[in-house]
């Protein structure tokens, strides 16, 4: 097992429990939860802005491998998972960091019940998310869950020499 498939699995599972939820995009259409890997899609520029609901991201949800270690032989391998929401709300009341925030309690729920991901990693606590408190980003309200995992030892499969 390696971190992209802890990547993965994450992905997937987040794909499942976000489904249900339904919010609004930049062009005004209810739509479902998007979950990437790593990245947004590179979407080549336009020369109008689009209403076309495959070329618009948000709400999106981004799971990134960060960084990770293994500190010996014999030691865990460590990783590190960001994953960042982003949502559109043109509320002029400022409150689309609700919605930021709920798609992070859905994750945080799913964390909760889960003790290993893709069956080979451990979440391991504390678990940090943060709330994106940039007033001039609006209407784009973001949020990030820290997550830290420990996986499976990578042994030599030759002897030391």
């Amino acid at each position: 097992m390696t971190p992209t498939d802890l990547q993965d699995a994450i992905v997937q599972a987040l794909r499942e429990q976000l489904a249900p939820l339904r919010l609004t995009n930049s062009a005004g259409h209810e739509v479902g939860v998007k979950v990437f890997p790593q990245f947004k899609p590179y979407r080549a520029p336009r020369p109008a802005p689009t209403t076309n609901d495959d070329d618009i991201p948000e709400p999106y949800v981004l799971v990134a491998l960060v960084n990770g270690e293994q500190t010996a032989i014999d030691s865990p391998n460590k990783v590190d998972v960001v994953i960042a929401v982003e949502v559109c709300d043109p509320d002029p009341n400022r409150q689309g960091y609700r919605d930021a925030s709920h798609i992070l309690n859905v994750i945080l729920g799913y964390f909760e019940r889960k003790v290993k991901i893709a069956r080979a990693f451990e979440l391991v606590r504390p678990i940090k998310w943060d709330n994106d408190l940039d007033p001039n980003k609006h209407p784009y309200y973001s949020a990030a869950i820290g997550l830290h995992f420990e996986g499976p030892t990578i042994y030599r499969e030759e002897p030391e020499t």
